[in-house]
Formats: structure tokens, C-alpha cells, sequence
């Protein structure tokens, strides 16, 4: 109770106890001791955290982060091909850095195989629809001459009133239109058609008409060809066909549909547009692949068509869509002779 330690010792010489030694500490010279210690100690915690504390960040910089980074890309490789790694991200040679360029070449290797399995898979569809055309062909063209030699006795034998003259012309105009269409199923085919003029334009609004005026569509259609140009105007209105019939039919009943042709810098262009439904974003890529369609009732023929009129043309087309405006643009050059 006294706060002292009491510490007794015997003294002896010789194994014969000579006496007692009693010495007397106080406790306050060992708590100032050990608080000393204890200061001591704690600045060289201290000291030897603010070294490894900067060195363990950097090294779960080096380490950790890439390998949770890279655990993560393998992880979604079953769902679908990861993002590149960004080859900074570990730039050392040693043996985690043999793994993440495993991991790149393993990932190139992946979006190859890809690539080649969707041109299979779209050449096994080219190879599927051009059976499918020739056959159409075969199947369309043989009462298609009968018709038209029908047509043509009674041009030369029938009525010479002009109603049935002008109607006649009509007939045989169409006929052979759908003549020529399915021979443009056959994309490789050449087809002979006369130059592109002004009328083709002007029939074409005239088939649209019947669609027009059972939907209430409001079509704008500004035609600025004056004179013929060297492009197959049976190719060139099965282009405008497909692209009115579609947007016509994404605009509804009472939408609006715009069309604009002209001919800029030795460019035929083509601009069709309406404020229909948009076409979803991940469709865009798939648009020109046969048998596509989004539409319930369609076959996904028409735009792969017009795709592979437009290659044989050497021209491009091109689809933008958001919520207001869905447009398709043709360019076709007019260099090419018929």
C-alpha cells in the first residue's frame, strides 16, 4: 500500500547465512520507464508503417487491381467477349504479365473465330437465298412470257380506243417491271434495262398511291431528275419500292414519309425518311441480313435486296433512327455505264 517493492536478499558466504539485504523500490520510476518504452515503441510503429503502408499500395496497385481486372474479363467470357485490357495496366515482363498477354492473344484469337462464324453463317444465307431467287425466277418468268405475248396479240389485233391503249401500256409496263425484279433477285446477273428518266420516278409514286391513300399517309416526294442518267431504272425502282413500301409502312396510319431524289457531284442520291417507329439500335448492324425482319408479316428480303442491288451498283446506303426520324440514305456513283 505503501507504492514501493520490497525486495529481500540473503547474504551468505561460505553456505552460512550472514545476514538480510532489503532494498526498497518506488513504483513510480518503473511506470516512467515503461511509459519510455511504450513511446518509443509507438513512434517505431509508426516509422515502419508510414514505410510499408506506400509500399503495400503500390504493390496492390501492380498486383491486385490487374488481377481483379483481369478476373473479372474472364469471368464474363461466357456471356459474351470482354473489352482489351489497357496494355499499360501492367507493363512488366514477369510471369503475371505473361498471363495478361495470354489473355490479349487469347482475346484476339476469340473476335476472329467470331468474325469468320457470322461470314459463314451470312454466306450460308447468301447461299439459301439465291436458291430461293432462282427458283422465284424459274417459277415467275414462265407465265410472265405468256402475258406478255398476250399483251402484245392484243396490241396488235385488239381495240384501238386510247383508254384501252393507255391501259394496255400500263399492263405490259408492270409485266415487264416484274420481269426484270426477279431477274435483280439474281444480284450477280446483268440486268438490261433503258436509262433512268423522270416517268420511272413519276410510276413509282403512282404504285404507292392505292398504300398512300388506305393508310392517309402524307407523302412528300421531290423529284429533281430532269434528264436521263446512266443507271438501270428497273434496279433503281425496286431500290425506291422497297424503301417507300417500308417506311410507309413504319409511319402508320396519318405518319409522314419524305423522299428526295437528286443528283449531286456525279451522285444519284436517294434520301427516304419517316416519323414512324425507330428501329432499335441493335438491329442497325443486322438491317441488310436476309430473313431479318421485324416486322410479324415480312419475310426480310426486301432491304437485303436492295443491299446487294446497291453493291452491284457500286454504291452504299446507310440507316440512322432515333425516337423522332428514321432515314435511309442511297448513294449510287453515275460513272458506271449501263
Amino acid at each position: 500500500e505503501s507504492g514501493d517493492i520490497l525486495l529481500a536478499l540473503p547474504v551468505i558466504s561460505d553456505d552460512v547465512v550472514l545476514g538480510g539485504l532489503i532494498m526498497v523500490h518506488s513504483t513510480l520510476a518503473f511506470w516512467s520507464r515503461f511509459f519510455s518504452l511504450v513511446e518509443r515503441a509507438v513512434i517505431i510503429v509508426l516509422i515502419i508503417l508510414a514505410i510499408l503502408l506506400p509500399v503495400n499500395w503500390y504493390w496492390g496497385r501492380r498486383m491486385a487491381l490487374p488481377m481483379i481486372l483481369l478476373a473479372k474479363r474472364l469471368s464474363s467470357l461466357g456471356e459474351k467477349l470482354p473489352e482489351d485490357l489497357n496494355p499499360n495496366l501492367y507493363a512488366y515482363n514477369d510471369e503475371l504479365g505473361k498471363i495478361f498477354q495470354a489473355f490479349s492473344i487469347m482475346l484476339r484469337e476469340l473476335r476472329e473465330k467470331a468474325f469468320l462464324e457470322k461470314q459463314m453463317l451470312q454466306s450460308e444465307r447468301m447461299a439459301a437465298i439465291g436458291q430461293l431467287s432462282a427458283g422465284l425466277a424459274h417459277e415467275i418468268n414462265n407465265p410472265l412470257a405468256g402475258m406478255l405475248m398476250a399483251i402484245d396479240t392484243i396490241k396488235q389485233h385488239g381495240s384501238r380506243d386510247k383508254l384501252t391503249i393507255k391501259t394496255i401500256s400500263l399492263l405490259e409496263r408492270g409485266l415487264l417491271h416484274i420481269k426484270e425484279t426477279t431477274s435483280a433477285l439474281l444480284v450477280e446477273a446483268k440486268i438490261k434495262s433503258h436509262p433512268l428518266g423522270r416517268k420511272d420516278i413519276e410510276d413509282v409514286k403512282t404504285l404507292m398511291t392505292p398504300k398512300i391513300q388506305k393508310l392517309s399517309t402524307h407523302l412528300v416526294l421531290e423529284n429533281q431528275l430532269e434528264d436521263d442518267i446512266s443507271l438501270p431504272a428497273t434496279l433503281i425502282r425496286q431500290i425506291l419500292i422497297n424503301l417507300l413500301l417500308n417506311a410507309i409502312d413504319a409511319a402508320g396510319e396519318e405518319g409522314h414519309v419524305e423522299c428526295y431524289i437528286s443528283v449531286i457531284h456525279n451522285q444519284f442520291a436517294i434520301s427516304v425518311s419517316n416519323d414512324g417507329r425507330s428501329i432499335p439500335e441493335n438491329q442497325l448492324p443486322f438491317l441488310y441480313e436476309p430473313f431479318n425482319s421485324m416486322e410479324k408479316t415480312g419475310r426480310g428480303i426486301g432491304l437485303w435486296v436492295i443491299y446487294q442491288i446497291i453493291h452491284q451498283l457500286n454504291g452504299n446506303i446507310t440507316a440512322n433512327s432515333d425516337k423522332n426520324i428514321t432515314l435511309f440514305t442511297v448513294n449510287l456513283p453515275l460513272e458506271e455505264s449501263l
